[in-house]
This record gives structure tokens, C-alpha cells and sequence, in this order.
């Protein structure tokens, strides 16, 4: 089995709770202002790397299958991405 194209994944919590709870707003209620919640959250994980981590990192969202972005509209992953990464820069205005 090859090793995975990246050095590290980060992610808040475990998908149980009232994380889950959230996630499943934003994916099946379409309760968008659930991806500024849970991007925050993310951003706060992503920022914890800051001093281990490279200069250059990437945010990645999973894409999502074509049957299921037709049917909900919107990609969920990209949505927490975007949210995230709007809170990383300005916590983090200089990528450090």
C-alpha cells in the first residue's frame, strides 16, 4: 500500500456529537451559517500546526461525488475550506 500524497491531516474532533450534529445541518438542512461554525472550529485545529508545520500548506476540500453535489447544491467540504481559510488569514495575516 503506498504511503498518502500528504504529511498530515488535521481535524477538530470526532465526528460524533454535537459536531456531528452540525455537519449534518449544513450537509441535510442546508444550514449554511453551520460551515462559519465549523470553519472557525477547523481554522483553530489548522493553527495548532502553525509552529510544526511548513511554510507553504494547502487546504484541501474532499470533493464531493457529481450525484451528490446535484442533489444538495453545494459542496459541504468546500464550504468549511472557504470558512476556514477566511479565518486563518486573518488570524494568521502572514501565513505564520
Amino acid at each position: 500500500m503506498a504511503p498518502p500524497a500528504f504529511e498530515r491531516a488535521v481535524s477538530y474532533g470526532l465526528y460524533q456529537g454535537r459536531i456531528r450534529e452540525a455537519i449534518h445541518a449544513l450537509k441535510y438542512d442546508r444550514l449554511h451559517p453551520a460551515a462559519r461554525v465549523l470553519g472557525q472550529m477547523l481554522a483553530e485545529a489548522i493553527a495548532q500546526l502553525a509552529g510544526e508545520a511548513p511554510a507553504a500548506m494547502l487546504v484541501v476540500p474532499v470533493p464531493l461525488h457529481p450525484s451528490k453535489y446535484a442533489q444538495r447544491g453545494f459542496n459541504q467540504a468546500r464550504s468549511l475550506a472557504v470558512e476556514a481559510l477566511g479565518f486563518l488569514r486573518k488570524s494568521h495575516p502572514n501565513g505564520g
